[in-house]
């Protein structure tokens, strides 16, 4: 019987992550000097590195393009975008950079746990800096192309920006649904059925 609470309680556990994928048009991206930088950030709401949230980057495709050199990190971030990079909010800021020249798109999946902070929620940016790493311009107040406040589910938490002046548009975010908790908690509600008779 404790195998299965267990099992209830990862089926749980499971659920209350945010699965997203970013694809952007980055083809006018063409016109700016290179190498270009990608900039990933993932702040602590509380400023105090709580280490209660993490936000994990797979999957990155730069549509033709190339990343050049190695990464520069710091904080609580760790890897690189040829395999995976993972966040810890175990520091008030943690931050990856990593020079690229664009292709014509850009697509990566976000991985992000879901526990909100009392006051101000545990912050995901991504922007993208000019040759002199200077963010090119958004709409968004910081100049960031994603912004994603956790919980990242919770309608307008989960806002793209794009660039007017130079033609860039926003990237489209989207939810990738998890497999429900009842589809988790199918197969041990069978083992209690079974085990009853």
């Amino acid at each position: 019987m404790k195998k299965l609470v267990l099992l209830a309680a990862l089926a749980v556990s499971q659920a209350s992550a945010a699965l997203l994928t970013i694809q952007m048009n980055t083809a006018a991206l063409a016109g700016f000097a290179t190498p270009l930088t990608l900039d990933f950030q993932f702040i602590d709401g509380e400023l105090i590195g709580n280490n209660n949230n993490m936000v994990t980057i797979s999957d990155f495709n730069l549509g033709g393009g190339i990343l050049v050199g190695s990464p520069t990190l710091f904080g609580g971030a760790s890897g690189d975008l040829n395999t995976v990079v993972t966040f810890q909010d175990s520091v008030p800021v943690s931050g990856f950079q990593q020079a690229f020249i664009p292709g014509s798109s850009l697509w990566f999946r976000i991985l992000l746990t879901d526990n909100p902070e009392p006051t101000f929620p545990d912050s995901f940016t991504f922007a993208i800096l000019d040759s002199t790493l200077t963010p090119i311009s958004t709409t968004s107040f910081f100049d960031v192309f994603v912004q994603i406040d956790i919980p990242a589910l919770v309608p307008g938490n989960s806002q793209s920006f794009g660039d007017p002046t130079t033609g860039i548009p926003g990237p489209v975010i989207t939810a990738i649904p998890e497999p429900s908790t009842w589809m988790l908690a199918a197969p041990l509600a069978l083992l209690v059925f079974r085990r009853r008779r």
